[in-house]
């Protein structure tokens, strides 16, 4: 975290001056896109013997980057012309620090993923383009209206045309994206005919109840052989399910009553900025422009009473958090360690809460709300974006956005192991099958679709209905894509449709999100050895962040 801040200070001081050599106006700083070229004109100048060679960085790990290969081929595949140079910088502040420094040098990417508050940067360090002309082209645009309005949103308010913020500028396409969902121990909910909770208190009362079962004290429990403590032993529960009796085993040994919490969280900044916004409170906004944001979430009585709510369900032991059980980021070893049957994680993070030898199965659910009029649920995951280039790299660089988005789309292919040659696959009226890069990439990561074609085209929708087929891994990777095709995303009934939101990105805000991360663990396992209050707490940040408190 230390290394974070010192990567951020320096950005920003290096920010402020080219800021400064802008004049200070927002529109100045976009850099000048070249006189657009054509996609005849590249085919004429490069060959597959002499390609355009485009530059992608991203901040993947090794299975996201395997998913993207594959992506990448078909790309090369379809533009035997241009050849793709993935880099992957081992994380998302590796790869911005690392696009931070490349500036000095003008040896940043052609390419590059990244979240809102990277982008605020490196549009301020005028090396970003803006997207409109490719976006509009008639010979290589893409119909804007197809991707899902939750994931341009953060795209669409970095840079404005107008004072007024009517007319902004896009500065990125969606790619991977994700959300939060809950993971839940469905060996125990079945066992005990228990159903996940949708809102906060029904969460609270479910995990009240989960402790008596464990506890031997639940009116559940009517054999007297298991109207005992469990806690330390191994369970042997014996239940009906649909007429047969059917035997499980709970492996308790290793869990003390004091080590267990129903319900877990693991991103403690999502947490936060999640259930103060459910509960009605305000986080951060973005002042004239990405140049400044403030906090303002200090004196807000919503924020106070979702912080208290929060401190509450770890009191009544119905909550733990990643450092209630020593653990750094994430509560999944203490969740497969029966020290939790919740667990709230990242939707491309599911395989990681899967018990080894079949421990026990998981379910997958949404996350809990306040009230069904606020139903937010935070969207994650990055966009792709084009830096300073020249009129054949740009435009190179822009197909390559268009295709692993899912803005187009292209002929299915398998190799003719007689001539050695890609070919076309027909369906059975012989038409021609068509792919979408975006929909392959998203089922290969366990990420989700950002094109509503894309989510509702037949492969797409033959997939998250297989949940019987595959590893457990895969079957909790399917159930997550059904929740935010069938549940955060309700086609059938909008009404019920979840709101994925995303905050306001603006230079430092992700300095922000870094702080808030601690506000609750201070207040549930302290820090230097004082639990604070939420009042403590909030003030712990604002004087961490004095730049940023609205004067």
């Amino acid at each position: 975290m230390k290394k974070h801040f010192i990567l951020m200070g320096a950005a920003t001081a290096m920010l402020a001056t080219a800021l400064t050599s802008c004049g200070g106006g927002v529109r100045e700083i976009i850099p000048q896109m070249p006189e657009l070229t054509t996609i005849e004109a590249l085919e004429a100048k490069y060959s597959a013997t002499n390609r355009l060679k485009i530059d992608l960085w991203t901040g993947f790990g090794q299975a996201m980057s395997s998913a993207l290969e594959g992506v990448l081929e078909d790309f090369e595949r379809e533009y035997p012309y241009i050849e793709v140079n993935h880099e992957q910088k081992s994380g998302y502040d590796n790869l911005h620090s690392g696009i931070m420094n490349s500036i000095y040098t003008s040896s940043y990417p052609n390419v590059a993923v990244g979240y809102p508050d990277h982008f605020a940067d490196y549009i301020s360090s005028n090396i970003q383009y803006t997207l409109d002309d490719f976006v509009n082209s008639e010979e290589y645009g893409i119909d804007l209206s197809d991707y899902y309005d939750q994931y341009m949103t953060e795209n669409k308010t970095l840079l404005y045309k107008d004072d007024a913020k009517k007319d902004p500028y896009i500065m990125g396409i969606p790619f991977n994206k994700s959300t939060e969902v809950m993971v839940y121990n469905k060996t125990f909910f079945d066992a005990f005919n228990l159903t996940p909770p949708e809102t906060w208190d029904e969460a609270v009362t479910l995990g009240k109840e989960i402790i008596s079962i464990v506890k031997g004290t639940s009116a559940k429990l009517t054999k007297e052989e298991d109207k005992v403590n469990h806690f330390g032993t191994n369970w042997e529960y014996t239940y009906n399910a649909n007429g047969e009796s059917k035997t499980v085993v709970f492996d308790f040994n290793s869990v003390e009553e004091s080590d267990f919490y129903p319900l877990s969280y693991d991103s403690q900044a999502n947490f936060f900025i999640t259930i103060v916004k459910q509960f009605g409170g305000k986080y951060t906004e973005m002042g004239e422009n990405i140049k400044k944001g403030y906090m303002v979430f200090k004196n807000d009585a919503k924020v106070i009473e979702a912080l208290n709510y929060v401190k509450s369900m770890n009191t009544e032991h119905v909550l733990g958090i990643p450092s209630t059980w020593d653990e750094t980021s994430y509560c999944s070893n203490p969740f497969k360690m029966i020290k939790s049957v919740m667990t709230i994680s990242s939707s491309a993070g599911v395989a990681n809460n899967i018990p080894s030898g079949n421990k026990f199965e998981v379910g997958i659910a949404p996350i809990p709300y306040k009230t069904a009029d606020k139903k937010f649920v935070i969207s994650q995951g990055t966009n792709l974006a084009i830096f300073k280039s020249d009129a054949d790299h740009a435009l190179g660089s822009w197909l390559l956005i268009r295709f692993m988005t899912g803005g187009v789309e292209y002929a299915y292919k398998e190799l003719n192991e007689e001539t050695g040659e890609y070919e076309p696959v027909m369906d059975s009226l012989g038409n021609v099958i068509m792919d979408n890069a975006n929909v392959n990439f998203a089922i290969d990561s366990g990420y989700l679709p950002v094109t509503k074609k894309g989510e509702q085209s037949d492969r797409y929708q033959t997939y998250i209905a297989s949940e019987e087929l595959g590893s457990a891994s895969d079957k909790a990777k399917i159930a997550v894509q059904k929740i935010a095709s069938n549940v955060y995303v309700n086609n059938e009934n909008p009404s019920e449709t979840w709101d994925k939101f995303v905050d306001a990105a603006f230079i430092g805000s992700s300095s922000i999100r870094s702080e808030v991360e601690k506000i609750i663990p201070f207040m549930i396992t302290g820090a230097s050895g004082k639990i604070y209050s939420a009042e403590d707490a909030i003030n712990f940040v604002y004087s961490r962040l004095p730049a940023y408190v609205k004067k």
